[in-house]
């Protein structure tokens, strides 16, 4: 290892030798004194390492023989030292180069500002150079305390803030405080029209009772404090042996109000049904359309089916985005039917027409809603119009009637 350093120290070449009676000449040179080392056999000769100060005594030793020697690589430092001799200005240069990048990046050069959203960065901007910040300022003397405690207490709005160097970046985090919305009141209204048959308070003032027959959007539970709520009489006439502040806030009505309401559904279905059939035969025709002028490519001229349906596809060609040629091809597909026709008895057709309506019904229907009673009432029997029967379905349901209702929402931050 020592050996190998100090060849490197005094330099060494690796030398390509070719010719004739190699092997004699290497003796040779081993009996005059010169070092070889890492011997190995290449095409036509031999490549091996020596001192680079032995390298011109091989002259002398190969000028009467045929064979050549020439030098593969130069290891070592006497020719770095050469090397870097003669790039003197560009190393000048690399060094000159790392000692800018060393001085600029102790100096501040960009700022970035994450998290805020109601608050516009250009008034953050002003409070970094209030906190004596500024581009181009030395790293050293950002006082990244002072601009935490300067956001902080003149931007109200911001409950966090973290600022912190990233190499030559400023950068800050700030987190803003959520606007709190404050709990809006909401009364209780009627969804539907209907007869109140049950009225459970369980917050608020009612004004309404049971019995009472009610319309959409009338008032029946509205939000009042907890002195309104409880301070209601019994059947006696005594108040409650505790009773809450009668000056206490408001809180929204709570309330189960069911009702009997009424639904009215409508069904229809003929009593002669005509359908279409596919029978399986098809035709395509393929037409090529330049401007407004269309040319035959293949598929029949006309078309012998009796009842049809077409399913028409066209591709269109463009140059580039929205640069369309004036070139179509137009693929049409031709599906043979035929019509069946189906005739219903009057009394199916009723049956019919009147699932249509209890289903127009139940879909509307909450998933609590208990149904009363329903009746049904034919408008149209088929025999005048067009074979159609008309049915209308009249259904009597107990369902919560109670819906919600918000006053004006106010904010605080």
């Amino acid at each position: 290892m020592i050996k190998a350093i100090w060849r490197y120290i005094k330099g060494y070449v690796v030398v390509e030798l070719k010719g004739n009676a190699l092997e004699r000449l290497l003796n040779k040179m081993s009996n005059f004194g010169i070092e070889l080392w890492d011997i190995r056999r290449i095409t036509h000769g031999f490549r091996f390492k020596m001192n680079a100060g032995d390298y011109y005594r091989l002259r002398p030793l190969i000028r009467y023989r045929k064979c050549t020697a020439r030098i593969y690589k130069k290891k070592g430092l006497p020719f770095i030292k050469f090397r870097i001799g003669r790039r003197k200005a560009m190393i000048i240069g690399i060094l000159f180069f790392f000692i800018l990048l060393k001085a600029f990046s102790s100096f501040l050069w960009f700022i970035e500002i994450e998290g805020n959203k109601r608050v516009t960065t250009e008034e953050i901007k002003k409070l970094i150079l209030k906190s004596g910040i500024r581009r181009g300022m030395l790293l050293n003397h950002v006082n990244l305390s002072r601009l935490e405690r300067t956001i902080l207490i003149d931007l109200k709005e911001i409950s966090w803030v973290d600022a912190s160097l990233q190499g030559t970046k400023l950068q800050i985090k700030i987190v803003e405080k959520k606007l709190i919305k404050k709990e809006s009141l909401t009364d209780i209204i009627a969804a539907r029209s209907g007869v109140i048959t049950q009225l459970i308070v369980l917050h608020g003032k009612p004004v309404v009772k049971e019995g009472d027959t009610v319309k959409a959007g009338q008032l029946l539970i509205k939000a009042a404090n907890r002195y309104e709520t409880f301070a209601e009489p019994d059947y006696e006439g005594n108040l409650p042996p505790y009773l809450p502040p009668a000056d206490e806030e408001p809180e929204s009505a709570r309330g189960i109000v069911k009702a009997r309401v009424w639904y009215e559904g409508y069904g229809e279905a003929p009593i002669t049904v005509v359908e279409e059939w596919p029978t399986g035969k098809r035709e395509k025709i393929v037409q090529l359309k330049i401007g407004s002028k269309i040319f035959h490519l293949s598929g029949p001229r006309k078309i012998n089916y009796q009842h049809y349906q077409v399913e028409k596809r066209v591709k269109s060609f463009s140059l580039w985005r929205n640069m369309t040629l004036p070139i179509e091809i137009i693929k049409e597909e031709y599906i043979e039917t035929v019509i069946y026709k189906e005739k219903r008895t009057r009394d199916t057709a009723i049956f019919l027409a009147k699932d249509e309506a209890l289903r127009s019904i139940l879909n509307s229907l909450s998933s609590d809603a208990i149904i009363i009673q329903s009746k049904s009432f034919i408008i149209d029997d088929g025999k005048k119009e067009n074979n159609i029967v008309r049915v209308k379905v009249l259904l009597e349901v107990e369902e919560d009637i109670a819906k919600p209702l918000s006053r004006e929402v106010k904010e605080e931050g």
